[in-house]
């Protein structure tokens, strides 16, 4: 019995120690593939304790991307639990992010660094939401602009150019807005979108879905119809036209993520609905 179970803790421990130094390879998704062609990235899980793994991630030229811990690491990324520390790193080897994770939150202090090492930017979260005092910092160590968070939500702010003049505030986190919001934007299109007399006649509807590139400025660059969208040539070519000639005329506000201008994509889907034929009743 004794020589037993010394076999199953030899054979367990033998496992242990096997899935600590396999190579696993991932897929554009991020799951697991044993087709090595199909790999993007490969991860070297390590199991240091009980619901305690490390993970560091690397590109296919073994460039160290991440190291992430988790609780539980399976082969659906859906489904993997991060737990502790995260770090992501620069090409030259630096920190790029640093943070920690409870249960698949962030949870505590978040840090972003420059190329160089100096410190970015500084925020804190609680329940994977923003809470409490966010500052962020130029290249030279001055401050670019300090925001107060409480349970996600956006207190008060301030920016500064690098000299230390406060500037007009805006937020350090925001998707890419068309000028107006949301309703601004339905109006723009309820005004500029028309029905092609071709499909009309035909009594065709459909669906266009377009996808909108902005550069750092809000402006709109590249765009492309995307595969679900309507086959219906007169549909697309309508899309097109709103566009090309009155979409490329407004500048949208421009996308921020951690406190920087970025370039971003927005999906736009343009609907041609018929209007339904009135009933009339008749009179008794």
């Amino acid at each position: 019995m004794k020589r037993r179970l010394l076999f199953i803790l030899f054979l367990s421990s033998q496992a242990f120690s096997a899935f600590s130094q396999d190579t696993v390879y991932l897929d554009k998704k991020g799951r697991w593939t044993e087709n090595v062609k199909e790999a993007i990235r490969y991860c070297i899980p390590e199991k240091l304790g009980e619901n305690e793994i490390e993970v560091k991630f690397y590109n296919m030229g073994d460039t160290l991307l991440n190291l992430r811990c988790f609780s539980t690491f399976v082969s659906n990324p859906k489904q993997c639990v991060q737990n502790g520390k995260s770090i992501s790193y620069y090409a030259n080897g630096e920190p790029a992010v640093t943070a920690d994770f409870e249960n698949g939150h962030r949870e505590g202090e978040m840090r972003r660094f420059y190329k160089n090492g100096k410190l970015k930017y500084v925020c804190w979260f609680s329940k994977g939401k923003r809470d409490g005092e966010l500052t962020m910092y130029y290249p030279n160590g001055s401050v670019w602009r300090t925001e107060n968070y409480e349970e996600g939500k956006l207190l008060d702010g301030h920016v500064y150019n690098v000299d230390g003049k406060e500037v007009p505030f805006y937020p350090s986190d925001r998707a890419v807005g068309f000028p107006g919001g949301e309703y601004g934007l339905r109006v723009f299109i309820r005004e500029h979108l028309h029905y092609p007399q071709a499909a009309w006649e035909q009594k065709i509807e459909g669906q266009v879905m377009v996808r909108l590139v902005f550069d750092k400025k809000g402006r709109l660059g590249k765009y492309y119809i995307l595969p679900q969208s309507s086959e219906n040539y007169f549909l697309r070519q309508e899309a097109v036209r709103l566009v090309e000639e009155d979409l490329k005329k407004i500048e949208w506000q421009p996308a921020v993520a951690y406190g920087e201008f970025i370039s971003m994509g927005y999906v736009l889907p343009l609907n041609f609905k018929l209007p339904k034929p009135k009933t009339t009743t008749k009179k008794q």
